[in-house]
């Protein structure tokens, strides 16, 4: 399904294909502050989201840093959300 809300995109994917990865965050911070995303995993989850990051990445990074902050699972301030594996 392709998103039209970022937010919306980045709440399901944190809480379905990525749980682990953001639990395990939550039980580390707050010695570890970085949420790493492998491109990858987010393009087989949902192209259109993995394209908008390649286009548009600060924004992206934002929207993506914004609603790990607001999930309920988790509690973390101050966090940084890290794409890595980027084609090209």
């Amino acid at each position: 399904m392709p998103y039209t809300d970022p937010l919306e995109a980045f709440t399901d994917f944190y809480t379905g294909p990525y749980f682990e990865t953001v639990q395990d965050l939550g039980d580390a911070y707050p010695d570890e502050r970085s949420l790493r995303i492998d491109w990858h995993t987010l393009e087989s989850w949902d192209g259109s989201v993995a394209d908008e990051f390649l286009q548009k990445p600060a924004r992206m990074r934002q929207f993506a840093t914004n609603t790990l902050t607001r999930l309920d699972e988790i509690s973390v301030v101050g966090v940084n959300v890290r794409v890595y594996n980027l084609p090209g």
